[in-house]
């Protein structure tokens, strides 16, 4: 099973279950999906394509988690990116 795959499927068998809680947020399967699919869409309308690199500086964040997950439909590298970083880090990176 591909990593796009996993919240496809979970969001067929349980759209209306909570799959993130992130303080006062609440998001179901079902838009959790449906916001990874929007985000892969527009990187791929931008040009983002298969092999190329995309870098993600983010907290833990459910917008991570749609990243994640549009990346993997994209087929695009995720490079992780922590906004602890130094800046002689970030630019190395």
């Amino acid at each position: 099973m591909l990593t796009g795959d996993i919240l496809r499927l979970s969001a067929a068998r349980h759209s209306d279950k909570t799959a993130v809680i992130c303080e006062m947020r609440r998001i179901d399967y079902r838009a959790l999906d449906a916001d990874a699919n929007r985000f892969a869409n527009a990187l791929i309308a931008s040009g983002l394509g298969k092999g190329e690199a995309m870098a993600v500086m983010s907290r833990n964040v459910p917008e991570y988690m749609i990243a994640h997950f549009d990346d993997a439909r994209t087929g695009a590298l995720m490079v992780n990116v922590s906004p602890a970083s130094a800046p002689d880090e970030l630019h190395r990176i």
